[in-house]
């Protein structure tokens, strides 16, 4: 690659987020290694040559700056992103450029062009480092990623994708894209239908646990990340509307209302049943329902107990507060700073059902740490450890010491839940002694016995991971060695892959039932999935679902059971002979 000094170009009153160094040959460099902040690089253009322009958001907010070599933070997550690259005519013997963009995140390399000139080729580009995640532009790319989780986003275009070692998500975009999640357990996003949009997928492997006594026949690997899911808009609702009042929440028996006109405008009512409107009134003045603009906002009205009570929020400074009102809703006393992220303003949440911290979440949020086989460990945000089983239901694992769930720095950790031989039961690790422990419940999960201290690296503990499906010692395997876990890749069914079908769903996919719910992570309902021999989706008695043809591989959405279906993925005869419904996740 021909690289030829130049001097950067940069807005004059903008301070300098990176450090810049010249070596002895002229090559720019932009060093974001000491950002505490990851970094996102939009390439606008490269001059064959000469030097790539960009601009970037990191650290303490945007520049633009020329360069030939750069380098990003070392935090996880930096991404390259070539979506807003447009061709560029700079010669006439320069062909309009770039065709596409090839991206090797292990060399190191991106190549924007080329030509030939006199039987000499020159490509043009730049040298990355430290980069995990890259957005194609809007040819068709070229992108390969590294050792570490990448994120590749193939965008428009008809794009080659190959994640390379790691656990990798693939998204191909718009186009007819080739994905290649290489080794590890690698995710590919689903979002086009048709075969103008259907993805190939070279390697795609699901895992099949073994059936045998105690253990899990489910190899699904639920990830995390949150985005792509839908927001669920719930419909007005029924009866006559009052054009006096805007609702501005409607949850339990009691409505919360501003005044839309009149003398009152802006004032906060609340109405109980089919009754009239009734003012909030307090000593200070009119009782303004605020807004999400405003230091102070209104969220909720209800009775709790014998008490009328109004949920606000503080958006300043970020806290909840509570009034107390008595028969005729007029002010009697003001409660509580409950800073977002609390149990208690995690508890007023919940009891007024509104999301009083904007996180998305009614209540304590609860993450997944583990969701092999039938029952998910979950932890709630108050470190209380819950199961999920069956169609979403949540049951508190409860225990004479209300143990928490403990992480890697503890000397307790909870590992895992299911029922093995009829018994629900909990693996634990002891972080600080090596070794595993297990707990038994009755049917609603509270404790009923404590046994074993089983060490890492002996038979037992070897058993109990292969049981719980789980690595309890950290060996990167699970049960005995030499028994390592084959590759558990899945699919991603993007939330808008419905996207344009009449009755399209806000808030999941239309036709297809999740277990658990619409929630991201969520595997596919038994239901909703077919396999078999030439099966293409087309009519199969009036249902809707995943229709998986064994015999090609190729993979079809039917969003409503009438004759036709969508072609969405071509995995391969080979890459479906282990596939199931707990492949394929709500994205």
């Amino acid at each position: 690659m021909t690289i030829i000094s130049t001097e950067p170009l940069r807005p004059s009153d903008h301070p300098l987020l990176h450090t810049a160094t010249i070596s002895r040959d002229g090559v720019r460099t932009a060093n974001y290694s000491s950002s505490n902040k990851t970094i996102s690089l939009s390439i606008k253009t490269s001059i064959p040559s000469t030097f790539t322009l960009a601009s970037t958001a990191g650290e303490t907010g945007l520049e633009s700056f020329l360069f030939h070599r750069v380098l990003g933070s070392t935090l996880a997550g930096d991404r390259i992103d070539f979506s807003s690259l447009a061709p560029r005519s700079l010669d006439f013997y320069i062909p309009t450029f770039p065709h596409r963009v090839e991206v090797n995140l292990a060399t190191g390399s991106a190549v924007l062009g080329s030509h030939t000139l006199a039987g000499s080729t020159d490509s043009w580009g730049f040298q990355v480092q430290n980069f995990e995640d890259v957005t194609g532009s809007p040819f068709d790319d070229i992108l390969i990623g590294n050792a570490d989780s990448n994120k590749i986003i193939g965008g428009v275009g008809n794009d080659t994708l190959d994640g390379g070692s790691g656990d990798d998500t693939l998204d191909g975009g718009s186009g007819v894209d080739v994905l290649t999640g290489g080794s590890g357990n690698d995710r590919f996003v689903l979002g086009g239908r048709g075969d103008l949009n259907a993805d190939s997928i070279t390697d795609f492997k699901a895992y099949m646990v073994r059936s045998q006594p105690g253990s899990n026949t489910n190899g699904l690997v639920v990830f995390g990340e949150s985005g792509g899911g839908g927001i669920f808009i719930p419909s007005p609702p029924s009866g006559e509307v009052n054009p006096l009042f805007t609702t501005i929440e409607n949850k339990g028996n009691t409505k919360l209302l501003r005044r839309s006109e009149g003398i009152a405008f802006g004032n906060a009512f609340v109405e109980s049943g089919a009754g009239t409107p009734q003012e909030i009134t307090v000593p200070w003045g009119l009782s303004s329902t605020g807004s999400d603009r405003g230091e102070w906002e209104m969220l909720a009205a209800e009775k709790i107990g014998d008490t009328n009570q109004v949920l606000w929020r503080n958006n300043t400074s970020s806290f909840l507060h509570i009034w107390n009102l008595d028969a005729n809703w007029n002010w009697q006393a003001s409660i509580g700073t409950d800073g977002f992220n609390t149990p208690r303003a995690w508890e007023l949440e919940t009891i007024f059902q509104v999301d009083g911290n904007r996180d998305g979440i009614t209540g304590a949020p609860f993450s997944t740490l583990e969701a092999q086989g039938d029952t998910k460990l979950l932890s709630r945000g108050d470190g209380k450890a819950f199961v999920e089983y069956g169609a979403g239901t949540r049951q508190e694992i409860s225990s004479p010491w209300n143990s928490p769930v403990g992480n890697d720095s503890s000397e307790w950790q909870m590992v895992a839940a299911e029922m093995i031989a009829g018994t629900n039961q909990i693996l634990w690790r002891n972080n600080t002694s090596n070794f595993l422990h297990t707990w038994s419940l009755d049917a609603n999960w509270n404790w009923q016995a404590s046994s074993g201290a089983d060490g890492f690296n002996t038979p037992r503990a070897w058993e109990l991971e292969t049981s719980f499906q789980v690595d309890g010692n950290h060996d990167g395997i699970i049960g005995a060695p030499g028994s390592r876990v084959a590759e558990d890749d899945a699919l991603i069914l993007a939330n808008h892959l419905d996207y344009g079908l009449v009755g399209a769903s806000a808030a999941g996919i239309k036709g297809l039932t999740f277990s658990g719910g619409n929630e991201v992570g969520n595997t596919l309902a038994p239901t909703s999935f077919f396999k078999g021999a030439e099966m293409n989706g087309a009519s199969f008695g009036a249902a809707a679902g995943i229709f998986v043809n064994t015999s090609s591989g190729d993979v079809f959405y039917n969003d409503d059971g009438n004759t036709g279906s969508y072609l969405i993925a071509r995995l391969g005869a080979a890459g479906v002979a282990g596939i199931s419904a707990s492949d394929f996740l709500l994205g």
